[in-house]
């Protein structure tokens, strides 16, 4: 009542670093705390008016959200990034018994079904019987997992995640390139489902089918087994036929897809009953209403916030008002939802649906069905009966200057109609991919080639050329050139352009850097200076760059490029041999899907670029790539351009091999920790 701090916690109190969630067990009598960088949870109990810390329990990489059970007893973690090797990877949550304060299950998982293990399972169509695991195999885990939001009864948690898809993200100008590609469609966004009536089982929901397959029996079925999940694809409305609604992509024969397309979740708030769910969309700044136990919409569009990138919300004990805060404004929205609210259940929520093979407006993609998800909305809501009635003022005065606070907007937004500057779709921002300027921990398939999300951390400004091989000259060009040509805006103005390109250069901020050993990193730093300073500026000379550079950082002078051996043929981001024969029969498409798997040369006359009215590329190797940025480069999910090593320790291996560095086992181990410095 006082607004007095009456405690602190820090590092040394068992709080981790870089923490990045509270919670507290519904009776208050404990919290618990995560933390980002140490990989931990801290959990402490109340004492008196404050809470004592009784124990720090190891959780695994990069946990995000969680949420405690209803009777208090278990913890559930989201981490926000596969696990393993790309074609072993794995998403997870885990799941912590805080009365024995121990890990109680780690195996609620779901795999990339693109792994060599489950691709091959397509094996057992005749279409597919003369190729092996690998030639079957393709990029598309589910990434960035926001949370675990456990419904009231704590018997279902739903978890925002961001689905990888091995297809081609298309840039240029599909009209002029005579294609009808939609620009700025990155990826879906979706919604896992976990069973957690028994915390020690606690897995992934299942399909219990798929429709339409080309093999129906029981052996494939079984094989296939595809996980459930809420996703959120591209809707189409013949014209022909009103109240129709057909989705291009969604295969799922249970109805759990979303009648319009929607940006990043980041958390989820249940009504009473756990018979509604808010979810809470970041990058479109809107509210989107569904069913939680049957996964059908309550409208057909989404509810637009004031407020730019909303990051979570409660709504009162009676349910009957909302609060909404934001990442970039200042106050907190007030939303009615009295209409969702009172003592009698509603009644679940169902539109009724089919598998159509006549409305799909352009030729299926799916390896395993030809129909789509077909709705008839005519009795759904256009909008969500739901309205903003204030505003909680938080801070009179930005501490961000307007132009950082523009370009921060701009890089997290994907919201066309607020937005149609920047982008074309709900599912295109920067965030999507580069989540808080992090990485999604995968692969993607880019006109370039096949490449790994790369970090931002620390801003790109002092890292001389861009991408991986050196063919962007500084962070404007590649926001003027990225708004227009992969999300699918109508070009940013001047104004814009510059603040999304001076955010990018130098306001993207680092994470902690872990504990080290302060001999062995003095000793690593010596090495470093011997061995790699040559192709490597260390991550405090790059960082330090920004009085000598321009606002959007890169350089004037020529590319400085290097062959390291990394050149590949296939990555194993794009689909395999086995799917590339299949599209290389599509004119035009085909030529350009096979043409950018692996790593090729870029020259005046690209195929591809020139093909699709994109960009060209300066002239490059094939051969040789950028010394990537190695600002927080302990925290990487994949390792060199190609994503082929999940561990530090593997790249420093291999460059120690291949560049004949003499270095041994000790040495390695000091160089590793001067790196978790950066």
């Amino acid at each position: 009542k006082k607004r007095q701090i009456i405690q602190r916690f820090g590092e040394h109190e068992g709080i981790g670093r870089e923490p990045r969630e509270v919670a507290l067990s519904p009776d208050g009598s404990r919290a618990f705390v995560t933390s980002f960088v140490g990989d931990t949870l801290a959990v402490f109990e109340r004492k008196a008016q404050g809470f004592v810390h009784i124990d720090t329990l190891p959780t695994g990489r990069r946990p995000t959200g969680f949420s405690v059970s209803p009777d208090g007893n278990f913890v559930y973690i989201a981490h926000l990034l596969p696990r393993g090797a790309m074609e072993k990877n794995e998403s997870w949550i885990s799941v912590y018994d805080v009365n024995l304060l121990k890990l109680l299950n780690d195996g609620a998982v779901i795999p990339d079904s693109g792994n060599p293990f489950y691709a091959s399972c397509l094996k057992q169509l005749p279409m597919f019987s003369k190729y092996e695991p690998y030639d079957l195999q393709m990029e598309s885990p589910y990434s960035l997992l926001r949370g675990t939001f456990l419904n009231p009864s704590g018997t279902d948690s739903l978890v925002p995640s961001m689905v990888l898809v091995p297809f081609l993200m298309f840039e240029g100008d599909m009209e002029a390139a005579g294609l009808d590609r939609p620009l700025g469609r990155i990826t879906t966004s979706n919604i896992l489902s976990f069973d957690t009536r028994r915390p020690s089982k606690t897995h992934a929901h299942q399909l219990d089918t798929i429709f339409d397959i080309r093999d129906r029996g029981k052996k494939f079925q079984q094989c296939i087994n595809p996980n459930a999940n809420m996703e959120f694809p591209q809707i189409y409305y013949p014209k022909d036929r009103p109240g129709i609604a057909t989705s291009n992509g969604a295969m799922h024969p249970t109805g759990e897809t979303g009648l319009m397309q929607t940006g990043q979740i980041r958390s989820i708030a249940y009504t009473r009953g756990g018979r509604r769910a808010f979810l809470i969309s970041y990058s479109s700044d809107e509210l989107v209403l569904v069913d939680p136990n049957t996964r059908h919409s309550l409208a057909k569009k989404h509810f637009t916030l004031s407020g730019s990138n909303p990051v979570d919300m409660i709504l009162s004990s009676d349910g009957s008002t909302g609060y909404v805060i934001y990442e970039n404004s200042l106050y907190i929205s007030i939303i009615d939802t009295s209409f969702y609210a009172g003592n009698n259940l509603p009644r679940p929520v169902y539109t009724p649906f089919w598998i159509s093979k006549k409305l799909v407006p352009q030729s299926s993609a799916s390896l395993v069905s030809y129909g789509r998800v077909t709705r008839d909305i005519r009795d759904v809501p256009e909008l969500p009966m739901i309205k903003e009635t204030g505003k909680i003022i938080l801070l009179n005065q930005d501490p961000l200057t307007p132009e950082v606070r523009r370009g921060k907007i701009l890089f997290a937004s994907s919201n066309p109609d607020k937005y149609p500057e920047l982008t074309g779709h709900r599912e295109g921002a920067c965030s999507i991919c580069h989540d808080d300027g992090h990485n999604d921990g995968s692969m993607w398939v880019m006109l370039d080639g096949e490449r790994r999300t790369m970090s931002l951390r620390g801003g790109v400004g002092g890292r001389g050329w861009l991408k991986a091989k050196a063919t962007n000259r500084n962070a404007r060009e590649v926001a003027d050139s990225l708004s227009r040509e992969l999300l699918g805006g109508s070009g940013l103005n001047n104004y814009d352009l510059d603040a999304l390109g001076a955010y990018v250069a130098w306001h993207i901020p680092r994470i902690q850097a872990p504990f080290t050993d302060a001999a062995l990193v003095a000793e690593g730093k010596e090495l470093f200076r011997e061995k790699c300073s040559r192709c490597h500026l260390d991550a405090f000379t790059e960082l330090n760059q920004r009085n000598v550079l321009s606002t959007f950082g890169g350089s004037d002078e020529p590319a400085v490029l290097f062959d390291v051996g990394t050149r590949t043929n296939y990555a194993g981001a794009s689909m395999g041999k086995a799917h590339q024969d299949l599209f290389a029969k599509i004119p035009l498409l085909g030529a350009i899907f096979t043409t950018v798997v692996g790593d090729r040369a870029f020259t005046p006359n690209d195929f591809v670029f020139k093909s699709l009215h994109a960009k060209l590329r300066p002239s490059r190797s094939a051969d040789e790539f950028k010394a990537p940025s190695l600002v927080n480069v302990w925290d990487n999910a994949l390792f060199f351009h190609d994503g082929r090593f999940h561990e530090l320790r593997q790249a420093v291996n291999y460059m120690n091999e291949y560049l004949k560095l003499e270095l041994n086992d000790k040495q390695i181990d000091a160089v590793i920790e001067y790196l978790k410095t950066f």
